[in-house]
């Protein structure tokens, strides 16, 4: 179907480097009649790598709960600088690579290496 092709070519799109693209495509598909809900956190993924961190929390909100989800929030945390959430998606943290990135990316950022 259509919905799934065009998912595809936001994921590209993202995965290119075209956030501002994939933006707008997938506020499109969230306009569907029930459109996949983890949209919302692809909505926000792309809102935080535009530099719109504010929108990215809301939209990571609205989203369900999943390790993607957790990851964005832990970073959109410590952009904020707010230490007590980000303990609080430090907790959820897994041990798999994606996670371990994550972990890694912001001790360096906060210079515990």
């Amino acid at each position: 179907p259509q919905e799934k092709s065009d998912e595809w070519i936001a994921y590209c799109a993202f995965h290119l480097g075209n956030y501002q693209k994939a933006l707008r495509m997938y506020q499109k598909m969230l306009q569907d009649e029930n459109p996949n809900p983890d949209l919302w956190v692809y909505v926000a993924a792309c809102c935080f790598y535009l530099g719109m961190s504010d929108e990215a929390d809301a939209y990571a909100m609205k989203g369900p709960s999943s390790e993607l989800r957790n990851r964005l929030q832990f970073h959109l945390s410590h952009k904020f600088g707010n230490e007590e959430r980000l303990y609080s998606y430090h907790r959820h943290l897994q041990d798999v690579v994606e996670d371990q990135m994550t972990l890694a990316s912001i001790h360096a950022m906060r210079s515990h290496y």
